[in-house]
């Protein structure tokens, strides 16, 4: 009793998905996210939700530094993406895509400078000297001089 109407498990993510839709369907959200992508060393353009989705499920396998670097700046880069958007639809407050681009870049780099015991490999100093992560910071890497 009560489970007829119960939205089926596929549903749920197709109405979840279609709430995303938007992040990546236009130039300005476009923009930022292959900001974000060029910092993870992903050079191609931005696809729709869709795609980006699918690339996420195969950039986000495993532990490794890059895999944490994509989860943590798909996270921020939708969350700003969105915060950007609410602001334009609610308060007519746009913003420049090069504030919000700094904004995630700055998140960023205060989030990874928490972590610890990164594998001194050259894709991660690279990875790090992208986010403008110092040596200065105890428990980083160095970043090399690109």
């Amino acid at each position: 009793m009560g489970y007829a109407n119960r939205p089926s498990l596929h549903s749920l993510l197709t109405e979840r998905r279609n709430c995303f839709s938007p992040i990546f369907d236009c130039a300005y959200s476009r923009q930022i996210w292959e900001s974000i992508l060029s910092k993870i060393q992903i050079l191609r353009p931005a696809c729709g939700w869709e795609n980006e989705l699918n690339c996420a499920i195969s950039f986000c396998k495993g532990n490794s530094f890059r895999a944490l670097v994509f989860k943590l700046s798909l996270a921020t880069g939708v969350y700003f993406i969105w915060l950007k958007r609410n602001s334009r639809v609610f308060g007519g407050n746009p913003k420049n895509p090069d504030r919000i681009i700094a904004c995630i870049a700055e998140n960023m780099r205060l989030r990874i400078c928490t972590w610890r015991n990164i594998p001194k490999t050259v894709e991660n100093q690279r990875l790090c000297y992208l986010w403008c992560i110092s040596a200065s910071l105890p428990g980083n890497i160095v970043p090399l001089g690109f």
